[in-house]
């Protein structure tokens, strides 16, 4: 049952970072929200921190960062960026 509840969570986060991706991509820049981005991340992984739970926290990472590569790259009709390139603004 503990699992099911965490489940439900990791999903539901994911929703919100998704709609906050997508809001947010053309109302600044990069850059700029990539560091928001980043504080974001800190802030749930800090709430989050049990022992025994690093692989949820680095699957919250690896699917937020690849939210943010196909929002990033929505921002015009050519692929604007590439990973290497979305690493460089900070590593997160």
């Amino acid at each position: 049952m503990d699992e099911r509840r965490h489940q439900k969570k990791f999903k539901q986060k994911m929703v919100d970072m998704d709609i906050w991706l997508e809001r947010i991509r053309n109302l600044v820049k990069p850059n700029e929200w990539w560091k928001v981005l980043g504080l974001k991340l800190l802030g749930s992984t800090a709430t989050t921190k049990v022992s025994g739970n690093f692989r949820m926290l680095k699957n919250f990472y690896h699917q937020v960062v690849r939210l943010a590569f196909k929002w990033v790259n929505r921002r015009s009709q050519r692929k604007s960026y590439k990973w290497a390139l979305v690493y460089s603004f900070h590593p997160i």
